[in-house]
């Protein structure tokens, strides 16, 4: 071929092939050069604009490869693929109709190709626009009863949209008709989020006999076993693990989206958390990178007289965070701040504490049926001075958006407790005794500590009247409350409270937990010689009815690597003394003893293992000094909101 080009350099079918086969091979730039000459030669030629915008997309050229695919169309209007090509690169929020417009085209001229319906359906799950994008999946699906990735997509919508229960028979008919990896990973899925769990096992185990490489597969296997307090193999699993975390950072593997909130639950070192969330911030900075190109936000605008506080989150509803922060917004000074509030979740009609959060705002905008790119302008728009993420890298947070940078300042906060390792997130809200300044060396953030608690909130008291006796418990027992996710316990925390049950006969434990968590623990329990109806289970409950659950114990027994927030904060508003521990450095390990420390209650900070045991010992056989610590802490004398004030200089 090149001989030929040598005898006849201006030959265009030889400089046609010849730049496809360079572009075949990875020589981008040679047919990038070869293409502009063929396009010289012949500028009438359809299928050399078509090649050349090819290779400008791939080089990331964009305006060029828009152009000279938009030459290709006009020189052949019922040629169907470059319409197909050019509907993508149209990504930004105002051209979104234009993308689509193209799509459509596509599938008019090609009525019966199905590769059209999967690009524009892709191109709604990539925006984010599952919400405008799903009757046009729905379509797809039924003019394609039989094809599986369109099955899949579909699912996808209805996750996105949080409609767990609508997905699922589309991921399994989709996994019916050609079994894949994702699919039954998706299935697994959506059954840990109906909590069931041993359901969910299966199909993980499932995803791993047709992927063994799918890493994400091998996380949620071994949290679906936390949720069930599976020990069986606590090891070995563990050591799969760890092993499967590092080589996915070693190899960049990022194409499976790991959850991390429950990473926080192994006793692992600050090292191996800051390699894990560096991992994944770099992952969300990929995912818009393209994107933050196209559409760099310059904070043009002064600082506002009253600086405008945004808070972003999924939570603004019936949630353990919105629960904890629903009373806040509305103590922001009026006279030196706005208060801006994004939900990028959908809540009920007339969730009480959403519309607590509306009050609480000057503006409240519900962005959860925006893309990411959508949202990020919402926000630039707004002119948000410090932008506040309430959710991190949590399974229904947005971090891209934070990751476009559309505020000058932004803060993690709360809803992920954990270093985030991202450029893109300036602070992180804490206090003295979550991040103590000998561990913040491992922080990629500045750490702006309050000056009380990292978190607080008053809780009122349920209006409801029950005995023990009806809601399950023995009478005249000293009852140990323990209400926390069953992940969050761990084969030797339930040692020490095995232990402390040993020492105090008198003593019950009360947990959460479905049958099968309930089936699990007794088992261990027996190891112990303790008898199964020492270990009480309460079914889920409303949040009136947990709460009144928690005032009729006699004190609460914290996790330790993963303590509670949201929980503890309840129990000392019931009443209830906390007796925390925390073995390990991390953020969540520390939760308990800032909420102790806050509340006056230094008494219920354990220094050991130990400590623990033996403290929950004296405060069961000593009842004057259990009585003495309640009454140390009163409601209506509950510790500071958390009130933001002021900032350092950006």
């Amino acid at each position: 071929m090149e001989n030929i080009l040598r005898q006849y350099p201006e030959y265009p079918e030889a400089i046609n092939l010849l730049a496809q086969l360079e572009q075949t091979q990875g020589n981008t730039e040679q047919a990038y050069k070869l293409f502009q000459q063929l396009i010289q030669l012949r500028p009438q030629l359809a299928e050399a604009h078509y090649n050349f915008a090819t290779v400008c997309k791939i080089t990331n050229q964009t305006a060029q490869a828009i152009t000279h695919y938009q030459q290709a169309i006009q020189l052949k209007p019922k040629w169907v693929e470059p319409y197909r090509e050019l509907a993508p690169l149209y990504f930004l929020p105002a051209d979104k109709n234009v993308a689509i417009a193209l799509f459509q085209q596509a599938i008019q001229l090609a009525p019966n190709e199905v590769s059209h319906y999967l690009a524009l359906i892709s191109y709604y799950t990539r925006q984010g626009l599952y919400q405008e994008g799903l009757p046009i999946a729905q379509r797809a699906v039924k003019r394609f009863p039989t094809n599986a990735d369109l099955a899949y997509l579909l699912g996808t919508f209805f996750v996105g949209l949080s409609m767990y229960d609508s997905a699922l028979p589309h991921f399994e008919k989709s996994f019916a008709l050609q079994p894949s990896a994702q699919a039954a990973f998706s299935i697994g899925n959506v059954l840990s989020f109906q909590g069931k769990e041993k359901a969910a096992i299966t199909y993980y185990q499932k995803a791993l006999s047709l992927d063994e490489q799918h890493d994400a597969a091998i996380y949620f296997l071994q949290e679906a076993k936390m949720k069930l307090c599976d020990w069986s193999n606590k090891a070995a699993d563990e050591m799969t693990l760890l092993t499967t975390i590092n080589q996915q950072i070693e190899r960049d593997a990022s194409h499976h989206t790991m959850a991390l909130l429950s990473f926080n639950a192994f006793p692992v070192p600050m090292t191996l958390h800051q390699r894990f969330n560096r991992f994944y911030a770099s992952g969300v900075e990929k995912s818009v990178a393209e994107w933050k190109k196209m559409m760099p936000f310059a904070h043009h605008w002064q600082p506002h007289q009253r600086l405008r506080i945004g808070y972003i989150s999924p939570d603004f509803r019936a949630h353990a965070m919105g629960r904890l922060l629903c009373d806040l917004f509305q103590h922001h000074d009026r006279a030196r701040f706005e208060v801006y509030g994004y939900a990028i979740m959908s809540s009920p009609p007339k969730d009480p504490f959403q519309e607590k959060f509306r009050a609480g705002c000057d503006v409240f905008r519900e962005i959860w049926q925006k893309g990411i790119l959508e949202s990020a302008q919402i926000i630039y728009q707004d002119e948000i001075d410090i932008l506040i993420d309430l959710s991190g890298y949590t399974m229904l947070s947005k971090p891209g958006i934070l990751a476009l940078r559309p505020a000058r300042i932004q803060i993690s906060y709360l809803g992920y407790p954990n270093m985030t390792q991202a450029g893109f997130y300036d602070y992180l809200l804490a206090d003295k005794h979550i991040i103590p300044k000998e561990i913040e060396p491992y922080y990629s953030e500045k750490i702006l500590r309050l000056p009380h608690t990292f978190i607080g909130a008053a809780v009122e008291k349920p209006n409801l009247k029950r005995s023990r006796k009806e809601l399950g418990v023995p009478e005249q027992a000293v009852v140990l409350a323990a209400f926390h996710r069953p992940e969050k316990i761990t084969p030797d925390l339930f040692a020490a409270w095995m232990k402390i049950l040993q020492a105090a006969p008198e003593a019950v434990l009360w947990l959460s937990g479905n049958e099968q968590v309930a089936t699990n623990l007794r088992a261990y329990a027996q190891a112990y010689d303790i008898a199964q109806e020492r270990l009480i289970f309460a079914p889920w409950a409303d949040y009136e009815l947990f709460l009144y659950q928690m005032s009729q114990a006699d004190f609460f027994l914290d996790t330790w690597y993963y303590s509670a927030g949201a929980t503890a904060v309840a129990a000392i508003n019931m009443g209830l003394p906390v007796l925390t521990y925390s073995p390990a450095a991390h953020f969540t390990a520390r939760m308990g003893e800032s909420i102790c420390a806050a509340a006056g209650l230094e008494e219920g900070i354990a220094v050991s293992e130990t400590d623990y045991i033996q403290k929950a010992v004296d405060w069961i056989k000593q009842p004057d000094l259990l009585r003495g610590l309640a009454k140390k802490y009163s409601p209506q004398k509950h510790y500071p909101c958390l009130i933001i004030v002021t900032l350092p200089k950006h």
